[in-house]
């Protein structure tokens, strides 16, 4: 659900930043005030995609500047895909 995602993205966020194991990433705060870069937003969605693989943007981090965004984003994705199809029998 959200709890997972926001977690999800959380940690991904901490380990592109170079933060310890652990360490809380403000929800509300923007990104880049956190020291994200390019390219760094860049290795963050492709970790995220790796994670969930959904399809994202390659501006992700800047559309969607904080964790609460990117979670609320990831969310509708998921939300999008259309389910698989059942298998035949």
């Amino acid at each position: 659900g959200a709890a997972a995602l926001l977690r999800l993205v959380s940690e991904e966020v901490a380990t592109v930043l170079g933060r310890e194991p652990g360490v809380t990433i403000p929800f509300h705060r923007p990104l880049q005030e956190m020291g994200l870069d390019s390219l760094m937003a860049l290795e963050l969605r492709n970790r995220l995609v790796a994670r969930t693989g959904l399809r994202l943007p390659s501006t992700l981090l800047f559309d969607h500047p904080t964790v609460t965004a990117v979670s609320q984003f990831l969310a509708g994705s998921v939300r999008d895909c259309p389910a698989p199809a059942a298998a035949p029998r």
